[in-house]
């Protein structure tokens, strides 16, 4: 090889970093804007190797360590799995938090890097056992369908804890996204209709979930170019199907404790629907919160487990839970 040849290579490999590194804030836009509400990336393209490119830029490169249990059926479906992450040491009665992945109702996986890098070291450390888990996606089936998977997830996991050396009484659920708003219907139904065979769990983490008022957001946001395409595609266009998904139209009293993240960056402005929610939780005796912040709907589920402010309110919440950290 010439040195001609070698310096045309050097030269075109320096010009696609400068590159990458300049496009940065444009990713974040586009990728704030893609995923506001969960929607995963496409597959391939120069997009998404910039998304993957900023994506380690900001929380560098890490691998998740493979699970303690992994592929556990929780159901017959084959989307209907779960992996179990003990923690780093060995104690007894280890709480438990379950993690619930977004991703607009019809995409997403357990494994997905953004839903355990950083929360996976940091709780395990912490004693915890972590639990990330799949259900069903749409349009096999609807939300409420999922919802229900998750509630069947968390009798499996309270069946099991005491064989995984995990305490079955000491579960704190945490999603994101769809996943979020999942989390947070479980919970609003105060096991009347979901989770009603099983044993109550300590509180829930909402991390900047999409349509805690379903009925709303399907006449608030259902045209808008992108979130109607979700929405209409998650909810469909039955009334009565707004109402059984939606966390507020099914709240009760006697739900867990919840504490609520809404990103205050959101064109959609979530945190509108959130302060109504918890202002009616609080009117029915439900203890719940709403915690505003300025990040990106991506952020505020990769970076639970960093060292800042989010990390600390969500670690205060479950201070007050009862457990240790």
């Amino acid at each position: 090889m010439n040195h001609s040849s070698v310096f045309s290579k050097c030269r075109s490999a320096l010009l696609t970093s400068l590159c990458l590194l300049s496009l940065i804030p444009v990713c974040e836009a586009v990728q704030a804007q893609e995923t506001q509400v969960g929607e995963q990336p496409r597959q391939g393209g120069f997009r998404n190797r910039l998304r993957e490119r900023l994506q380690a830029h900001r929380q560098g490169d890490k691998t998740t360590r493979a699970p303690s249990h992994a592929d556990l059926a929780y159901g017959s479906d084959p989307l209907q799995r779960m992996d179990v992450y003990l923690p780093e040491k060995k104690i007894d009665n280890a709480p438990i938090l379950v993690m619930v992945h977004g991703g607009g109702w019809r995409r997403g996986d357990k494994r997905l890097g953004a839903a355990l890098q950083n929360k996976l070291p940091y709780y395990s450390s912490k004693g915890f056992a972590l639990i990330s888990l799949n259900y069903r996606l749409v349009p096999q089936v609807t939300p409420v369908d999922q919802a229900h998977d998750i509630a069947k997830a968390l009798g499996f996991i309270q069946g099991n804890a005491e064989k995984w050396g995990a305490d079955k009484t000491k579960v704190v659920l945490m999603g994101h996204s769809a996943g979020a708003h999942l989390v947070t219907l479980v919970t609003a139904d105060a096991r009347q209709n979901f989770a009603k065979n099983n044993l109550p769990w300590l509180g829930t983490i909402s991390l900047d979930g999409a349509a805690v008022d379903v009925e709303r957001s399907m006449r608030e946001d259902g045209s808008r170019p992108l979130l109607g395409n979700i929405y209409n595609t998650a909810f469909g266009s039955d009334p009565a199907l707004w109402k059984a998904a939606s966390p507020m139209a099914q709240l009760r009293s006697g739900a867990a404790p919840m504490l609520i993240v809404c990103s205050t960056t959101r064109p959609d402005k979530p945190c509108k629907q959130t302060d109504d929610f918890v202002a009616k939780a609080k009117q029915m005796g439900v203890r719940a919160s709403t915690l505003p912040v300025a990040m990106s709907h991506g952020e505020i589920n990769a970076d639970v487990g960093l060292d800042n402010n989010l990390t600390r309110a969500i670690d205060q919440f479950m201070v007050s839970l009862g457990l240790k950290l």
